[in-house]
């Protein structure tokens, strides 16, 4: 769970396994989607990113689905990361 309120910055790298496959993202806060649902049938992934208000407690989640027409269809994600700049003297958590 989130240590600090504030703002952070969530970004994932997402990848369709086959050309006919549709890979979906979406961001959700406390169990909530929040942001925009995030679409790619690219096979090399595509870097997405979102910027949230969050509160200490606050859950993050990257909830993931694929569709199209072979049933071999997968979605990955390659990276997931959260930033955030804490407003703390002598404290830094991304440039």
């Amino acid at each position: 769970s989130i240590k600090l309120s504030g703002t952070v910055r969530v970004k994932f790298l997402m990848e369709s396994a086959y050309d006919d496959g549709t890979a979906y993202g979406q961001i959700y806060k406390n169990g909530v989607a929040v942001g925009t649902q995030r679409t790619t049938s690219s096979e090399a992934g595509v870097w997405f990113m979102e910027d949230l208000s969050v509160v200490t407690g606050d859950t993050i989640e990257l909830w993931i689905k694929t569709a199209g027409s072979s049933g071999d269809n997968t979605t990955y994600i390659n990276a997931f990361q959260l930033l955030a700049h804490a407003n703390v003297p002598g404290i830094c958590l991304y440039p």
